[in-house]
């Protein structure tokens, strides 16, 4: 049965105890206040959960190029176990520049953290710049995977292979073949 308001306690119901825990101010303040912190640290523990699964959700739908940009300095380890410090990162292919300018597709591309400066990301994809290249009739290094490297003049680029002009003749190379495109005149990323 429900009483009103009492000199004494603010609310009594059922008694002075039920089930053992008592009714009064200092026994549903302590009962309060251990629920209260029950669901506080629940609601944490979840806001936690969420935020972990957020990121790893976010994290999960960006791209190699996306983390190698954001990352910080980032190494490209080669199939020799050598690594190179990656300086610029495009839209599919990661490089290294100055007087040995290389480019590595991104697909086939592994990375690590690394030392020294963050790269620098170019709006440009590598298709571009091997066109770029061979208008100017550039020459270059192209390592093939476990096929071995061949030199020449490019002479075109195609959206899956490039055309090469060797010592033995022309060669198309299918770009998912490349390890590596290494330019011995240099190359102009802006």
């Amino acid at each position: 049965m429900w009483y009103s308001m009492g000199e004494r306690s603010r609310w009594r119901m059922f008694g002075k105890h039920r089930a053992g825990v008592p009714v009064g101010d200092a026994g549903l303040n302590r009962l309060f206040s251990s629920l209260e912190a029950s669901f506080e640290a629940a609601i944490a523990a979840e806001d936690e959960a969420l935020a972990g699964d957020l990121a790893m959700s976010l994290r999960q739908g960006r791209t190699l190029s996306d983390v190698a940009a954001r990352s910080g300095p980032v190494d490209l380890i080669q199939g020799s176990g050598a690594r190179l410090p990656v300086e610029v990162v495009g839209e599919d292919f990661v490089g290294v520049v100055g007087s040995h300018s290389m480019l590595f597709p991104i697909e086939t591309a592994v990375l690590s953290p690394g030392s020294g400066d963050a790269p620098r990301q170019v709006p440009v994809a590598m298709l571009a710049v091997l066109r770029a290249v061979a208008r100017a009739r550039g020459r270059v290094t192209i390592e093939l995977m476990g096929r071995g490297a061949h030199r020449g003049r490019l002479l075109a680029a195609g959206p899956d292979h490039v055309s090469l002009e060797t010592a033995i003749g022309e060669l198309l190379v299918g770009l998912a073949a490349v390890d590596w495109i290494g330019f011995e005149d240099g190359v102009d990323l802006g």
